[in-house]
């Protein structure tokens, strides 16, 4: 990106690389999310159950606290609340280009 268009798609990582590597850059996020998005999860072995708890009782705290808003951008990176997921029968190839 040079900064030569008002307005640009992007995928929000690439954004973020772009203003860590430009840190004076005028390009703001428009706040446009593209509507298909996928969940992220944590996975452990039957032998790290324990483990696996810990993770899930921390990630709830960070939530439920607020505070996971504020690692984002601490990481330079920018904060998407969790969302319900749109959940379809099938995936369509307008679905793919955002018709």
């Amino acid at each position: 990106m040079r900064e030569a268009f008002d307005a640009e798609l992007v995928p929000l990582h690439r954004f973020d690389a772009q203003r860590a590597e430009h840190a004076g850059t005028k390009l703001r996020a428009s706040g446009y999310l593209y509507p298909i998005g996928f969940n992220i999860g944590f996975v452990g072995l039957d032998r790290d159950e324990h483990l696996m708890a810990d993770v899930d009782a921390e990630v709830t705290s960070l939530l439920s606290s607020g505070e996971i808003a504020g690692l984002a951008p601490k990481a330079g990176m920018t904060y998407l609340p969790p969302r319900a997921p749109d959940v379809q029968k099938h995936l369509l190839l307008s679905d793919l280009a955002g018709k």
